[in-house]
């Protein structure tokens, strides 16, 4: 019954909490569709064998023994970054000494999946995370440019109406009547914003969910957010710069365009 009600309470409720917790909905259904990619399809493209490397050698080799690297013997046609990888490997580095020095004190514990390939499928969980988290802020920022923002005036035109009152002379128009029409406006004014935020929470929720069936429907887009490739490490940051021009932050677009351009891809 308590969940039937928090349930029923999210979905008729004007709260924002109404509309963070159908984005965590949306979004947790895009990681678990990539985080079923993953697990179908764990292994190593050639493409990408340059940063997964990287990040095996830094999460297996420390940060500093640079010697012990792989791309000292096979540095590759052309050079890269380390940073998307330093990034990832940063990210996992907490799972790695919990296993490798926490745990076993506590317990003796075996496992069919070898650390290394633990740490290979959680890179990859962490690139979907960076990817799917960057589109949920381009989602929610278009909806507040395209949809709140140039909707609310003409929701809010259309939906307030204007109160007389027939009256035959200031004889009629006594304290208590003044009163009563004053308090049944109050509640008609606070009946027409719940119904124009309930309005523009319907509108959301539906382009959300369109905006979710046209993600899933491609597969390439999600099935690739977690492949360390190195359009998939500039994905996040234009997605994100996206996200700032569509709430008008340009300055701070052009600094994610530039350092993505920078580190990643010159062909942003």
């Amino acid at each position: 019954a308590y969940y039937r009600q928090y349930i029923l309470d999210n979905l008729y409720s004007a709260s924002p909490y109404r509309l963070r917790n159908f984005h965590f909905a949306v979004d947790m259904v895009l990681f678990g569709v990539g985080a079923l990619y993953v697990v179908l399809a764990p292994y190593t493209k050639v493409e990408e064998s340059f940063n997964m490397q990287a990040t095996h050698d830094m999460l297996f080799h420390g940060y500093f023994d640079l010697q012990s690297y792989d791309h000292r013997e096979f540095p590759g046609v052309v050079p890269r970054t380390f940073i998307g990888a330093l990034l990832l490997s940063l990210m996992i580095w907490p799972w790695k000494f919990i296993v490798t020095y926490v745990i076993p004190i506590f317990v003796s514990i075996s496992s069919t999946l070898h650390l290394q390939q633990q740490c290979q499928y959680l890179t990859r969980f962490a690139l979907l995370f960076l990817n799917i988290a960057a589109l949920s802020k381009f989602r929610q920022s278009f909806i507040y440019a395209l949809l709140v923002r140039q909707t609310s005036d003409a929701l809010y035109r259309g939906s307030t109406s204007t109160i007389t009152s027939n009256g035959n002379g200031g004889e009629n128009n006594n304290k208590t009547q003044r009163h009563r029409t004053k308090k049944y406006a109050s509640v008609q004014q606070e009946q027409e914003q719940n119904e124009q935020n309930n309005q523009k929470i319907a509108m959301i929720q539906r382009f959300s969910i369109l905006f979710a069936i046209l993600i899933l429907a491609q597969f390439h887009f999600l099935f690739y957010s977690s492949r360390l490739l190195p359009n998939s490490f500039a994905l996040p940051m234009v997605t994100v710069a996206f996200a700032e021009y569509f709430r008008r932050h340009y300055n701070a677009a052009l600094v994610w365009l530039a350092a993505c351009t920078i580190m990643f891809r010159c062909d942003t």
